[in-house]
């Protein structure tokens, strides 16, 4: 645990990329130049419920209603989403998280056991 001295200041770091956080977002979180304007999508817990994103001590966090709270990091991750690179709108999550075809021939036909 850091402890600041008398008269420092600490730098808060974008939840996404762990850069420097300047400015606030539209969701009120302390983000990095490159993340203003990423929208995140409706998360949802495990329990599939919708969680309510908030800003704390510690950094941003979610809440569950039935099963409490929940870090950013971990929410994310449930959620599959990869906010590592900034993303402006819900169609461009979309295609990130879209399933590509593998079209399977002779060649590598043993790669996959046929």
């Amino acid at each position: 645990m850091v402890r600041n001295a008398y008269g420092t200041t600490s730098l808060s770091r974008c939840p996404f990329c762990q850069k420097t956080a300047l400015v606030k977002n539209k969701l009120g979180l302390n983000v990095c130049k490159d993340h203003t304007n990423a929208e995140i999508p409706d998360l949802k817990c495990i329990c599939k419920e919708s969680m309510e994103l908030k800003e704390g001590k510690f950094g941003p966090f979610c809440i569950c209603r039935r099963c409490g709270i929940m870090n950013l990091k971990k929410a994310l991750e449930v959620n599959k989403i990869n906010m590592t690179q900034p993303v402006t709108s819900k169609e461009e999550i979309q295609s990130t998280t879209s399933k590509k075809e593998i079209i399977v021939d002779e060649k590598n036909a043993h790669l996959f056991g046929v």
